[in-house]
């Protein structure tokens, strides 16, 4: 009877021992099993990003975006939203995955910006004797300008002109101007636009006798960093 006593004993101690050894949990770092969305995008347009990490027991998860040009317009922790920069190149968006132990998962994109052209000035017409004909535009430091004119008879002069040179046009003195073609039939050109500002482009037949037809296209593409981007936080 007492050996029976002393097994119950032993058995409750025996429970009680094992309750309270700690039970050991395994904490694992988050994984980043999915990081995706364009990677050929245009200057001065936007896209989106969307990741995806593994965590081991419903842990949660904390997403920290950064990228090293444009900007982040909004992150709904696994999604974001990007504005890319004016400038083509190389871009690089990274993304920290944190969890509620401070283990993390890192993960990049290398994206890449291309240049955008647009159209600033598409002009077929007529420009009469002793007269011109102007339009005016706002230009950005860095951008590329090009395109060509041509008259169908005789010749005219085709200027761009920052605002000095125009003044300086107007009073028939001495300029250099960004685009200076004088008294041609055609011509192209391509330039980089020095300084920001508003550009008169000019078709020029105040010398002329007679009314002449012409044709102009002026296009501006977006510029090219002059050196390798850096990444930097942006979140």
């Amino acid at each position: 009877m007492k050996d029976i006593r002393r097994i119950r004993v032993l058995a409750t101690l025996g429970v009680v021992l094992l309750a309270l050894i700690p039970v050991c949990t395994r904490i694992d770092r988050p994984y980043i099993w999915r990081l995706r969305g364009d990677t050929l995008v245009n200057a001065l347009d936007s896209a989106e990003y969307e990741c995806r990490a593994w965590t081991p027991g419903k842990q949660g998860v904390v997403y920290s975006w950064e990228v090293s040009r444009g900007r982040l317009a909004w992150d709904y922790d696994s999604l974001v939203k990007w504005y890319t920069p004016e400038t083509s190149g190389s871009v690089v968006m990274r993304l920290t995955a944190v969890n509620e132990w401070d283990l993390t998962d890192r993960d990049s994109l290398m994206i890449e910006v291309s240049p955008v052209t647009r159209t600033v000035l598409s002009y077929d017409g007529g420009v009469k004797a002793l007269s011109y004909r102007e339009w005016r535009d706002s230009l950005r430091a860095g951008y590329l300008l090009d395109g060509d004119f041509r008259v169908d008879t005789n010749t005219v002069s085709f200027f761009i002109l920052d605002s000095t040179d125009r003044a300086r046009w107007a009073r028939n003195d001495s300029f250099h101007g960004l685009v200076s073609a004088r008294l041609t039939e055609a011509d192209s050109f391509e330039v980089v636009v020095r300084n920001t500002g508003w550009y008169s482009m000019i078709v020029d037949n105040r010398h002329g006798k007679i009314e002449k037809g012409f044709r102009v296209r002026v296009y501006k593409t977006t510029p090219v960093p002059d050196s390798e981007p850096g990444a930097g936080p942006v979140k």
